[in-house]
């Protein structure tokens, strides 16, 4: 949970009223809560108040849309276990260069490593690492730069990992953020952004849960610490949340059918068939038909049925991927994974 960054400004708000009574007209705005999910929607409400008649109503609204955003894997981790920490810029107007320090509680928590992702090339000082590189670090902190703007938006730049002490008290609340931070484009002009933080909760980790897409899966897998072993007659993948979308766990053969790994701190997996759509635990016709309207916007999807869907588990659905599911249907393919 995160407190919402997003104030919104009313401006040049143009009333004309006959105002009749002794009250003083208002624009109330509501917001419900103080915090919301990350990918979560939530309503901001409007209402006119000791306002008798209107004839006209004009408003700008403004919100903080320039952010980078820390985004944790898990939202609990227990002593001992490690997480990362990703950081996703959003609305980019173009930057060459960033700069700012690590803010955490290293009573409770020490960074490790970081590795950057839409990014590269960035100097990261970290004190897990003096030995390894011989150079002291009394900061931790980041720098990227380079001679032009870079405009990438809602991506990954960087990711960060973090391990929990052994001796950190449970049921402590810790928050990940950073400070100083700089940012300039290639005019070497500032680019104003603004930072989340992110925060973890140590305490022990409940068991992996598994929520099968169909009722034919069930009674199909069992579960062993974060290794969810599979066996079915037709294709299956396991996934977790992040970043809004699921992500698919890597696999291996065991047996006579597959072994998903989840990283640690992921409490909640789906399981579900590949190229099922629609969650009826099959690979039929249909779905290829579903995903052919998908791609043409005659129909949205689910969180689930999108990960189902994505047969090549490219983070995309797209008519190559209802090709495959029909290949696979006449036994032209024996697999969904390569589109051709």
């Amino acid at each position: 949970m995160r407190k919402i960054k997003y104030l919104l400004a009313l401006a040049a708000l143009l009333l004309c009223v006959p105002v009749l009574a002794s009250e003083t007209p208002r624009l109330k705005i509501e917001v419900p809560g103080q915090n919301v999910k990350p990918q979560e929607e939530f309503a901001v409400t409007l209402s006119l108040h000791d306002i008798p008649s209107i004839a006209a109503l004009g408003f700008h609204i403004s919100y903080d849309k320039t952010r980078l955003e820390l985004r944790p894997s898990a939202s609990s981790v227990q002593p001992g276990g490690e997480f990362t920490v990703e950081l996703v810029i959003h609305n980019n107007p173009g930057i060459a260069g960033i700069r700012f320090a690590f803010q955490h509680d290293e009573t409770l928590l020490q960074l490790t490593d970081a590795n950057g992702q839409s990014l590269t090339d960035w100097e990261v000082g970290i004190k897990a690492k003096q030995d390894e590189t011989g150079e002291k670090v009394d900061r931790e902190n980041a720098v990227w730069a380079q001679g032009e703007n870079w405009t990438g938006s809602d991506c990954c730049i960087l990711r960060l990992t973090f391990r929990v002490l052994e001796n950190a008290p449970m049921d402590t609340v810790t928050t990940i953020g950073i400070t100083g931070l700089d940012i300039m484009n290639a005019s070497l002009q500032e680019v104003p952004f603004t930072a989340t933080s992110a925060t973890v909760t140590i305490q022990e980790e409940p068991p992996l849960s598994v929520t099968p897409s169909s009722s034919a899966l069930s009674g199909t897998y069992t579960v062993s610490g974060q290794v969810v072993t599979v066996t079915y007659d037709k294709p299956c993948k396991v996934g977790y949340l992040s970043g809004g979308k699921y992500v698919a766990a890597p696999a291996v053969a065991s047996g006579s059918g597959y072994a998903f790994t989840l990283p640690d701190g992921i409490t909640e997996a789906i399981l579900v068939v590949k190229g099922d759509v629609n969650g009826d635990g099959k690979i039929k016709a249909g779905d290829a038909s579903l995903i052919q309207k998908y791609v043409v916007h005659k129909i949205t999807l689910t969180n689930e049925a999108f990960f189902g869907a994505d047969v090549t588990d490219d983070g995309k659905v797209k008519a190559g991927d209802a090709t495959n599911i029909l290949k696979y249907v006449v036994h032209k393919a024996s697999t969904l994974d390569d589109i051709s």
